[in-house]
């Protein structure tokens, strides 16, 4: 299913609303796992085809909810699991090195809405290893 993401949640002053356009002013369709998809409807009640409010609604009054207060939530809910350290911004580096590995870049840049020189510096880990390159250094050999 592709995805179109059209605006962006802030917080300016305490309020939290729904900015019209994203950070760089081009709005941006991606393709969603099915199981993602999954994990979406079941979230919102069963079918969201015409999802036009939040997409995780604030639990108190259904409004946008910012990343003060989904950083709350998600601390609670891994709270004892043994998995406290993941954060959500691990997860987007974790779609953006697995694209980047098995797809390229580009791949990563266009499902994160990026440019490729961001991607590389803010999101994609690095192999502490470099590959083996020792069949074409051997060329080099006495």
């Amino acid at each position: 299913m592709v995805w179109h993401v059209t605006g962006t949640v802030i917080r300016d002053s305490g309020r939290v609303y729904r900015q019209e356009h994203l950070k760089h002013a081009q709005d941006l369709a991606v393709w969603l796992p099915e199981f993602l998809i999954e994990a979406l409807r079941r979230h919102a009640g069963g079918d969201w085809g015409s999802l036009s409010g939040p997409v995780l609604p604030h639990p108190a009054h259904g409004g946008y909810t910012d990343r003060v207060n989904i950083a709350g939530q998600w601390d609670r809910a891994l709270k004892g699991s043994g998995i406290e350290w993941v954060r959500p911004h691990a997860l987007r580096k974790t779609v953006a090195t697995l694209l980047v590995r098995e797809s390229g870049v580009s791949a990563g840049a266009a499902q994160l809405g990026n440019s490729e020189a961001i991607l590389a510096k803010h999101y994609v880990a690095h192999d502490p290893v470099a590959p083996d390159s020792t069949a074409i250094l051997e060329v080099l050999s006495p």
